[in-house]
């Protein structure tokens, strides 16, 4: 078991009007926790485990509405976007075993040198360039 793996996300009350932040997100996520699932060959609790974690990401993403606050107010805007670039470059970390290439590509655009499994932060501001889906649309077919 290698030791000092920890990716985001501290525990926090909800805001008093019932809205999500970073904080309120998953408690502890902690890289040891899905390290040693992968180690024991555990993938699904793995992916689980990441799944709720990606769930929560979500339902604070939807919650914050950063469609609106572009328009309304862009100081909360690039808030709500730092604190999602955050996680998505944590949730590389997390990744890197299962989608090695997206997982790559997502270090690329965040300015990441390299995988690891510690906490990702960010010093100033990211400013993203070139910027490609990571995945094709998946189309039904008849």
């Amino acid at each position: 078991m290698v030791k000092g793996r920890y990716i985001l996300i501290g525990g926090a009350w909800p805001y008093a009007n019932n809205s999500l932040h970073l904080g309120h997100m998953s408690g502890l996520i902690s890289g040891d926790d899905v390290g040693n699932k992968f180690e024991k060959l555990e993938f699904r609790e793995a992916v689980n485990t990441i799944n709720d974690l990606i769930s929560e990401a979500n339902l604070y993403y939807d919650n914050k509405k950063p469609w609106v606050q572009k328009k309304e107010n862009i100081e909360e805007f690039n808030k709500i976007m730092f604190t999602c670039a955050t996680i998505i470059a944590n949730l590389s970390n997390l990744l890197e075993p299962i989608i090695p290439t997206s997982c790559e590509k997502l270090r690329k655009y965040l300015k990441i040198k390299k995988a690891s499994w510690q906490l990702i932060t960010f010093e100033n501001n990211i400013i993203l360039e070139d910027i490609k889906p990571l995945f094709g649309r998946l189309v039904k077919s008849v």
